[in-house]
């Protein structure tokens, strides 16, 4: 299993995913005797990618996973375990696949080098095919070849059958179908290996094929689904959908309309309409009826994203919100000391320099060198006159304070700013800010 897979299978995504692998998990091991391997490189990346994730959910950054990154998200109490769990990983893997020990492939060892695959060869075919990240790849395919090893290149039964020869499940569908168009165009140089047994399948094509056999064992979602279309998809003798295929494959050739390579849940609910309009009728089957059975999945499918954009842009509000809320408490209401006084300086400096000025005029008044100037009395109550008509004209007591919050106010959107991108919040800075100021009583007044 791959290194998603393995994460989902141990709990670390939303439901639906992780029931969807368990249940794959319990079939393989339940009714096929299966075992459930990973390889050292796998168990690596499994325990990094918690580390990496509890590490920046316990420091509040961005986690890059997304499926990790909703799991913490959905549990937070439970992610504060991440890195808790990445140290007992062990017993994570014994206890929900029952693995005791990851296999480790040499490939020195000479009974394995005689097995080893054209790796870069490989890798450079899907890098041409495929956008994705080359370590990615290179992991992949490196996989791959272990795989191969331990068959010891036998391929004599898909996916190895009664044998119980070694297959990678991957999470990634295209890695499969582009490896198996690698091994198609390269069927005359490559011997060992054949199109329809290959080392590589995908989850999902992989539940398909061991569902259909149980699939009246199960009642319950995704078991029942799943079942109908490896059942529908698989099955000979399935007359209704052989003609909605045939009548699909015709639309798409006079109509230009795809149904063929549309999602499974895209064609499950265009299935559902013509059997509703049809009854079941083969008769009725025509290429008018899929193709209006085609706009009214449209015109539904409209209906739900306009409902799903409103239920997201809600739970995005709200979670906005609750960052903002959360973020702006640690700087909400909290003035340092500095600018505290000088804000008390500049509303109170009137009285200050008042208190000033009187005890300066005091002292030349008790003082015996001034006293016996005739007009220095007189001089003095004019200037006290002269200060506080200019401070009742202009309304001088009161025209610092505004400077002074103006400057202080400043200095705090800073600091915020400041902290907020070192600490990876820089989308959220403009709305904390404002959240901030609002909630801090001295910007109020």
């Amino acid at each position: 299993m791959d290194t998603k897979l393995v994460l989902r299978a141990l709990g670390f995504s939303w439901k639906a995913q992780v029931d969807s692998v368990r249940e794959t998990v319990r079939l393989l091991r339940e009714k096929y005797d299966a075992e459930i391997g990973i390889f050292q490189e796998t168990r690596t990346e499994v325990q990094n990618a918690l580390s990496i994730a509890g590490r920046a959910f316990q420091k509040h950054r961005l986690i890059a996973d997304g499926e990790l990154k909703l799991y913490c998200e959905l549990n937070p109490s439970e992610a504060k375990r991440l890195e808790d769990y990445a140290d007992s990983l062990d017993a994570l893997l014994e206890r929900e696949l029952g693995i005791n020990s990851v296999t480790s492939i040499d490939k020195d060892d000479p009974r394995i080098k005689k097995y080893n695959i054209e790796t870069t060869e490989i890798a450079d075919y899907i890098e041409a095919e495929c956008s994705w990240r080359r370590g990615a790849i290179d992991y992949d395919v490196k996989i791959i070849e272990q795989i191969n090893a331990i068959r010891e290149g036998d391929y004599s039964q898909a996916y190895g059958g009664k044998k119980k020869l070694p297959v990678f499940v991957t999470s990634n569908s295209k890695l499969a179908y582009t490896f198996r168009e690698y091994i198609s165009s390269n069927e005359d140089e490559i011997q060992q290996w054949n199109t329809h047994n290959l080392p590589v399948i995908s989850d999902n094509m992989l539940l398909y094929r061991i569902w259909l056999p149980f699939a009246t064992e199960f009642t319950q979602l995704p078991s029942l689904t799943l079942s109908r279309f490896a059942y529908a998809a698989q099955s000979e003798g399935v007359v209704f959908y052989e003609k909605l295929r045939n009548t699909a494959a015709e639309l798409e050739q006079t109509r230009n309309i795809d149904l063929i390579n549309t999602t499974e849940v895209a064609r499950r609910k265009i299935e559902d309409i013509l059997l509703r309009e049809s009854g079941g009728n083969l008769d009725s089957v025509t290429d008018e009826v899929v193709a209006a059975s085609l706009d009214e999945y449209i015109r539904m499918e409209k209906l739900d994203l306009l409902q799903e954009n409103r239920d997201l842009l809600r739970h995005s509000d709200m979670r906005d919100e609750q960052v903002v809320k959360l973020l702006g408490d640690s700087y909400a209401n909290k003035i340092g000391v500095i600018d505290r006084a000088l804000l008390f300086l500049a509303k109170w400096f009137w009285i200050i320099i008042a208190a000033l000025l009187y005890g300066l005029f005091d002292w030349v008044g008790k003082n015996p060198y001034l006293k016996g100037v005739a007009l220095l009395p007189v001089a003095i109550q004019a200037i006290q006159y002269w200060l506080d008509k200019q401070s009742d004209d202009h309304n001088f007591r009161f025209f610092l304070y505004p400077i002074a919050l103006e400057f202080v106010k400043k200095r705090y959107i800073q600091k915020i700013t400041m902290e907020l991108e070192s600490k990876g919040y820089p989308q959220d800075t403009e709305a904390v800010v404002q959240y901030c100021i609002q909630n801090t009583k001295i910007f109020q007044r």
